[in-house]
């Protein structure tokens, strides 16, 4: 997977926030449902973002099988603000 590709907003991204905006222009409940909406279907940006921890995990997975001392990017800055 690529992360580019991952932040990339995407066709379903704008339907999902086209359907809940849609939803909570209802008179007297569209809020609630909107947001009920939001529980049930999960928004794609919110998936890609977990596809991206995982491919991350998976990276630093290799890194410490190769011996790198993952522990030690804690407290590297530049790491924590690229991951960020």
């Amino acid at each position: 997977m690529d992360i580019q590709n991952e932040l990339k907003t995407t066709k379903g991204d704008l339907l999902h926030t086209a359907v809940k905006n849609t939803i909570s222009m209802i008179p007297g409940v569209g809020d609630y449902l909107s947001e009920a909406f939001s529980l049930l279907v999960t928004q794609p940006a919110e998936k890609r973002k977990e596809n991206i921890l995982v491919m991350i995990d998976e990276r630093l997975q290799q890194l410490e099988n190769k011996s790198v001392d993952v522990e030690s990017l804690v407290t590297n800055e530049l790491f924590l603000s690229s991951v960020l």
